[in-house]
């Protein structure tokens, strides 16, 4: 409809404020006065087919980025926006809390719903020819972070790979077919796969050193008649998904790989033509750390200078030798030192003109004259000479910056793997144009705005592969209208990666083996999403969750959850399920899980967190907390022995927001490998699963129906958390042992008496237990100790191996164990004392065999004398091993 166009092609009417601008590389990035107050809704054009903007003079690649520079821009001033207009409609700065708003600079929220923050009565002191008060206005986004990133799409004229990301680019039959990389197009090139080879593998199946041999020569121009699948599958530890993996992303220019829960995508150094270096690129800082990380292991990078970290913020120290400022070092020169005077001047120039106009805050008479005389300047050409010194600063930053830059060019260009943020390589496009990277591999790429992703490529690309699962984690706007969730078509949260796998025009190799879950746990993401995920043998081997009787079970109970008032509102919990969390997490520490990496617990809510911080350091444990409001936990990939995730809902209505959302539930239900334990309300979660009444806007959750199911089939929910040996208390509490029937042993475990008792076979020590007493103290008529050996007791608890020592209760069998043990030892020691004087004597009699043919009686006299004497430090052993 023409009155919902941009700018000057909304008729009637034209642009709704001086920042709307049918041209979108026009539009200024920093919001204008009219733009924060206008009353008429933005133009956005939506994210589906045939949702981008269609008029004269714009091509369908130039519609496609103005589609994502808009609803990306949109996300960094939509709260902003909303919040402003939202206070105008309750009166204005008349409408805030007055008590809240007398002081200076005081701080306002203005709506529980907003994140906005208003200052009341700045003082406003700089380029002011008087002392102003004003309304500063503080939105949660952080502009310097989309910046980069608009800008770079302001800034783009070419797009490459065009065909594969702008709709409707490939023609009426879609993607029928996806050649090699320019780089790779010549009929002579190749490419050496040797250095994964396995040459102990390979030999299984013929000749070895043959099989490298092939591995190191593939025909790229011949690969439809090359066996190089069965080569990988022969010579590698590659499965068969691992190995299309590698060969799409190694010989299709544009490439998606799918990586679900537990499966890693291969990665191989592989030799190709000298096409510069590769850029590896991801959305965090942790993720890039990591990612090169693995490279160094995998022996990509032997010395610093192949690999370059770009980037200032790495928390890497294996890293640090690689950082391109520690390889470049600072540029220097005549030119710098020259340039850095020169910024020096200039920036004393503009303070010089900005303190003349400072001091009008002087006495009447003195601001009059100064007033006077500031008119004459502005006539003669102040404002001009202030503009130029400002100009010139600008000039000067920007030689000195593509001096650093072709210092830094120098040094990348050496690399063979370059890896940057996709905010860095926005904010650095200049030096990615001339580093002209022609492979760029994007990981997490599921997790990118679109925006990001075409922010990363270049005019040199030739080469796309992009990693990833749109099934997990989505980008995350930071406005909710703008998600896909809330229905309204703008899909900003929907990746490139998750619009072309989903289309089905693009094909998608997808890694089909998890290492991670054991299938107890991997079932439960299997059928809704993965049918054809496989487990690895590897997972079925693991052990058993130490203390507990399953390793997978649902701790069902029917406490409300918080968070209902004003305060909370936008951040659900339950302290029933803090308690549980806590004292789950207590026991499962007891029971040896201290290392790091061995428990986590999870919760999507912030406001849960809080409380589970707060209680975890009341309780002096160790135990890692993470939430899913802030999705750091699945961004930095991280994972845990034994999971314990807190769901917090509780509700009879089944409205669970956003846990509702099927790749929320996937990353939650995929972080455990031997051990996950869920503290929730069954009841609400298949009120959730359940289709929503006549009427109601709530959106179905089926996949907890699913779940639900695949752990009840197996007794997997329920009240109470059968554990191993352990008393529970019903909220976890301390252990009494006065008041409980346990026995706490030294080493922290808590076992049932009973249990103890007939581990310390207490029936071989004693007749039975006296009549009308508890099993605490009821052991009575010591028997005769039987003759035969006992060994001392270790903890029950599977790998603790602490002796059960010191315990009264215990004392008789435990007493006799520990003699017992030092008397094989006494008779082991006795019995090797013999028979090494049994073999010394064998050798003196031989001396006397051979001496009693010897002419001289002294010898034989001598030889005498020592026989005797061994033989009786003989007797005296035997006398003492009978003993």
């Amino acid at each position: 409809m023409p009155e919902q166009l941009p700018g000057e092609l909304r008729q009637p009417g034209g642009p709704r404020h001086d920042n709307d601008h049918a041209d979108f590389k026009r539009i200024s990035i920093a919001p204008t006065q009219q733009q924060v107050l206008c009353d008429v809704d933005p133009y956005l054009p939506r994210n589906i087919p045939g949702g981008a903007l269609v008029a004269e003079g714009i091509s369908p690649t130039d519609a496609h980025l103005d589609l994502h520079f808009r609803l990306t821009h949109h996300d960094l001033l939509a709260d902003l926006i909303d919040s402003v207009g939202a206070m105008k409609d309750a009166g204005g700065i008349a409408g805030l809390d007055a008590r809240k708003a007398q002081s200076r600079g005081s701080r306002v929220n203005f709506s529980s719903n907003s994140s906005l923050k208003v200052y009341r009565r700045v003082g406003i002191e700089q380029l002011c020819a008087q002392q102003r008060t004003g309304i500063f206005f503080e939105a949660s986004n952080s502009f310097f972070a989309y910046e980069p990133i608009l800008k770079a799409l302001q800034q783009t004229t070419v797009l490459p790979m065009a065909r594969y990301l702008v709709p409707g680019l490939a023609g009426p039959d879609g993607i029928t077919s996806i050649p090699v990389p320019a780089y790779l197009a010549d009929e002579g090139a190749r490419l050496d796969l040797s250095s994964i080879c396995d040459t102990a593998l390979a030999a299984r199946h013929g000749n070895g050193q043959e099989l490298r041999l092939r591995l190191s020569n593939i025909p790229v121009a011949q690969l439809a008649g090359f066996p190089l699948k069965q080569l990988l599958l022969a010579c590698t530890s590659l499965d068969g998904a691992q190995a299309d993996a590698l060969i799409a992303g190694l010989t299709q220019e544009w490439a998606l790989i799918q990586g679900p829960p537990g499966t890693a995508a291969a990665a191989a150094a592989a030799s190709k033509p000298d096409i510069g270096p590769i850029l590896m690129v991801t959305v965090t800082n942790h993720a890039i750390d990591s990612l090169m990380e693995g490279l160094l292991d995998a022996g990509v990078a032997a010395n610093p200078g192949e690999m370059i970290r770009v980037g200032g913020r790495s928390k890497s120290e294996r890293l640090q030798p690689y950082n391109l400022r520690e390889l470049a070092g600072p540029a220097g020169g005549r030119e710098v030192a020259v340039l850095r005077a020169a910024i020096t001047d200039a920036e004393k120039g503009i303070q010089t003109k900005v303190q003349q106009l400072n001091r009008a805050k002087a006495d009447r008479a003195e601001r009059q004259t100064l007033l006077q005389h500031l008119k004459e300047q502005l006539v003669g050409g102040f404002a001009d000479a202030l503009q130029g010194d400002i100009a010139a600063l600008d000039s000067r930053n920007t030689q000195l910056r593509q001096l650093y830059d072709a210092n830094s060019l120098q040094t990348l260009r050496c690399a063979r793997v370059v890896g940057m943020t996709t905010s860095g390589v926005a904010r650095m496009q200049n030096l990615v144009e001339a580093l002209q990277p022609k492979v760029l591999l994007i990981e997490e790429a599921g997790e990118l705005l679109e925006a990001h992703t075409l922010a990363s490529l270049s005019t040199a690309t030739e080469h796309v592969i992009l990693i990833g699962d749109h099934e997990q984690l989505r980008p995350k706007p930071q406005y909710y209208p703008l998600e896909a969730a809330s229905g309204r078509g703008y899909n900003l949260d929907v990746s490139a990666f998750e619009r072309l796998a989903s289309s089905g025009s693009i094909p998608v190799v997808t890694l089909q083996e998890q290492r991670r879950m054991r299938p107890d746990i991997s079932r439960l993401i299997r059928a809704p999403i993965y049918p054809s995920l496989r487990d690895h043998p590897s997972v079925a081997a693991y052990p058993a969750v130490r203390g507990m009787a399953q390793p997978l079970f649902m701790l069902d109970h029917s406490v409300p959850e918080g968070g209902q008032g004003a305060d909370d509102s936008r951040s659900k919990f339950n302290c029933h399920e803090v308690d549980l969390a806590v004292g789950l997490a207590s026991y499962l520490i007891k029971q040896g899980y201290t290392k790091e990496g061995d428990l986590v617990i999870l919760t999507p809510y912030v406001g849960q967190l809080r409380r589970l911080t707060k209680a975890v350091a009341a309780s002096n444990m160790r135990v890692l907390l993470s939430d899913r409001d802030t999705e750091e936990l699945a961004k930095l990939g991280e994972e845990a022995t034994v999971v314990i995730l807190s769901l917090v809902r509780s509700r009879p209505d089944g409205n669970i927001g956003f846990l509702r959302l099927r790749n929320r539930i996937n990353v939650l239900l995929s972080r455990a490998k031997h051990g996950m334990y869920l503290l929730g309300n069954a009841d609400t979660l298949r009120a959730a699963a359940a289709p929503p009444p006549e009427g109601s806007r709530r959106p179905a959750a089926p996949m907890w129906g699913q779940v639900l199911d695949m752990l009840q089939e197996r007794d997997c929910v329920g009240r109470e958390l059968e554990v191993v040996d352990l008393v529970m208390l019903s909220t976890f509490a301390d252990l009494d042992d006065s008041a409980v029937d346990a026995d706490p042993l030294p080493c922290g475990h808590v076992f049932n008496t009973s249990t103890l008792d007939g581990w310390m076979d207490m029936t071989a020590a004693y007749e039975g237990i006296a009549a009308g007493e508890d099993s605490l103290t009821s052991w009575a008529a010591p028997k005769a100790l039987p003759p035969d050996v006992w060994s001392p007791k270790a903890c029950p608890a599977g790998g603790c191996g602490a002796l059960v020592v010191g315990l009264r209760r215990y004392g008789r069998p435990a007493n006799k164990a520990l003699l017992d043990l030092i008397q094989r030892k006494q008779l082991e020691s006795g019995r090797l004392r013999c028979q090494q004087l049994s073999g010394q004597l064998q050798s003196l009699a031989a001396e006397v065999d051979s001496a009693s043919k010897a002419p001289g009686l002294k010898q034989g006299f001598a030889l005498l004398k020592r026989c005797s004497k061994m033989a009786e430090d003989l007797q005296t052993g035997l006398a003492q091993e009978q003993r």
